[in-house]
């Protein structure tokens, strides 16, 4: 089988850093996008195409086709983020943009890279808005800090990176890393015009410590900032070490280099000279991956904002030759297990046609299956121990409060139907022996109880963040579950199907019939009357007035809150001034 090139396209592309780390590792670029004008020179003298300017004028039908999306994006505040929503949350920001490109060309994966504030940004609401964004879309989603030191350069730059995939749900656990991480030394060039402070423009600390990061802070520029208030010895001091103020030793990593500081202050001890200098443009590029020969913006000042702005290369290639391994080669298999193998006789007739590693019945057919046989519940409850028809009691009766807990115990006792030799107890596929069940209850579980009308999440995706701690589900499991005795029913059932696996079906018939019955009961029957009393709308505002203004203290009962009605009543009041005002 011949394995074609996965294609990428390079949204928010500043000075290329994606297509250099996709195409290291081989993959083919096929559009790019980028609005600043320096960057699209840069971009066009290093790969010999201008990228196009605007992404809120792309049509995503003109696109051509590809397997990866990447993107930089900028971090914009969502004006009504935090309503769960999904791609509607996005509205007004540029990330929606790569949201209406997702929908119309459903590429196989998204790359996504933003700064560490991005998880603290609103609160978190922005991005809790971006991955329920992407997991409206149909995507797996999982985010993680990455740091550039752990890739082969000396940078200690932390990056937030979003993957998002339609199938198999990356997992970052795999991603290769340096056990050893490098000193700045190794990068710096030996010879040059290098700009040296002079002794008295600098002082050093005594007895510098290597952090945990990597980083030797060993002095400060001499800097005048305040003269009033300050301990002897300090007047140089920065009160808060700003960043162009700070002097890193070069048998540590230097910090991350930021795109605001376009005058390129950074600062280096070099021990052998006992000298300080500063870091040459050149040098900025090498620890951020680039290579020798990329040709750098002829502005001073621009080249130190677009390196700050960029990515780590290293690092890109490495998640690159991950996506590889992990969502591609694996659909390659999958594909490869799916072949029809045809059987010819001597006068090439077609006798026999074989499928081959095939699934009889994927998981939502499994649901539904069981869902119909849930009608039926008679005598199989006596097949199961009382305690254990209890457990099935406790989770039905929470299907609603604790949706998390149910629709997780329903992916794992269908999963362990369909293969009953998996150990359900291990759901991700980092623990040993494990498999996703985030997977499967993302792609088939949530979307058919939705369809069924039973209780299920607003959004696909174990939304429980506690039940997705790699942690088995054993009985001393670690997580938070906050009540007590459905933690205490899920673990027990769990275990009981793993103890009496022939006895999952029978579980699963029983838990679906209690989450029906209690689905029926709480439906609103609304009986339409024949002959109703007519009323006017002053009528109704009179009534609800009398309620919303009835003195209950009084009557000696406790006023109910009826929000929603309280805000028909408000509606109504408008709606009979109007009504007054035309009549």
């Amino acid at each position: 089988m011949k394995r074609k090139t996965l294609k990428f396209i390079d949204l928010f592309a500043g000075i290329g850093g994606f297509r250099l780390a996709f195409e290291k590792a081989g993959y083919q670029c096929v559009y790019s996008c980028e609005i600043n004008e320096p960057c699209r020179q840069v971009y066009y003298n290093n790969f010999g195409e201008f990228p196009d300017n605007d992404i809120t004028k792309i049509v995503p039908d003109n696109l051509p086709d590809f397997d990866i999306l990447t993107a930089g994006f900028p971090c914009q505040p969502f004006s009504i983020c935090g309503k769960r929503e999904g791609f509607k949350d996005t509205r007004g920001t540029l990330f929606f943009h790569i949201c209406e490109i997702i929908e119309i060309k459903k590429p196989q994966v998204i790359v996504l890279e933003n700064v560490k504030h991005l998880i603290h940004h609103q609160q978190g609401k922005t991005l809790e808005t971006i991955i329920y964004a992407l997991e409206d879309l149909g995507y797996l989603v999982d985010y993680k800090l990455l740091n550039a030191k752990d890739f082969g350069v000396p940078q200690n730059r932390e990056r937030i990176i979003i993957i998002a995939t339609i199938r198999n749900k990356f997992d970052f656990g795999l991603i290769n890393t340096h056990n050893n991480v490098p000193n700045l030394r190794n990068f710096l060039d030996q010879q040059g015009d290098f700009e040296y402070l002079e002794a008295k423009e600098y002082t050093l600390i005594q007895e510098p410590k290597k952090q945990l990061s990597g980083l030797i802070f060993i002095g400060y520029r001499n800097k005048n900032i305040w003269k009033k208030g300050i301990r002897p010895n300090t007047e140089h001091l920065s009160r808060v070490h700003r960043q162009p103020n700070r002097i890193y030793s070069i048998d540590g990593v230097h910090p991350t280099i930021p795109s605001q500081e376009t005058s390129g202050r950074f600062f280096i001890y070099i021990p052998e000279e006992n000298a300080v200098r500063k870091l040459t443009l050149k040098e900025c590029y090498r620890i951020m991956g680039f290579p020798d020969n990329f040709i750098i913006h002829n502005s001073t000042a621009e080249a130190y904002k677009q390196i700050g702005n960029s990515i780590c290369i290293p690092l890109f290639k490495e998640i690159a030759v991950q996506l590889k391994e992990q969502i591609f080669n694996q659909q390659n298999q999958n594909i490869e297990s799916y072949t029809y193998i045809h059987k010819f006789d001597s006068k090439g007739l077609n006798l026999q046609l074989e499928i081959t590693g095939m699934t009889i019945m994927n998981h939502r057919e499994k649901l539904l299956e069981i869902y119909d046989l849930s009608q039926n519940i008679s005598d199989i409850g006596i097949l199961i121990p009382s305690q254990y028809i209890d457990y099935i009691n406790v989770i039905a009766k929470n299907c609603k409060k604790q949706k998390g807990v149910y629709t997780v115990l329903i992916t794992l006792l269908t999963h362990k139907i369909i293969n009953i030799n998996q150990d359900i107890r291990y759901h991700q596929k980092n623990l040993p022996n494990g498999f996703s069940g985030r997977t499967i209850d993302t792609q088939y579980i949530t979307p058919t109880l939705k369809e069924l009308g039973l209780p299920a999440m607003a959004e696909s995706g174990w939304l429980t963040r506690s039940l997705e701690q790699p942690y088995p589900y054993t009985l001393d499991y670690n997580g938070n579950i906050s009540n007590k005795k459905v933690k205490e029913a899920f673990l027990n059932l769990i275990d009981f199907v793993e103890t009496y696996p022939n006895n999952t079906e029978i579980a699963l018939r029983l838990l679906l019939s209690e989450v029906r019955k209690i689905t029926e009961a709480n439906k609103i029957r609304i009986v339409k009357l024949n002959n109703p009393e007519k009323f006017d709308i002053i009528t109704i505002v009179n009534c609800l007035d009398y309620h919303f203004n009835f003195n209950y203290k009084t009557h000696g009962a406790s006023k109910l809150p009826v929000l929603a009605f309280y805000a028909i009543y408000q509606q109504l009041i408008q709606e009979v001034e109007r009504y007054k005002s035309i009549h």
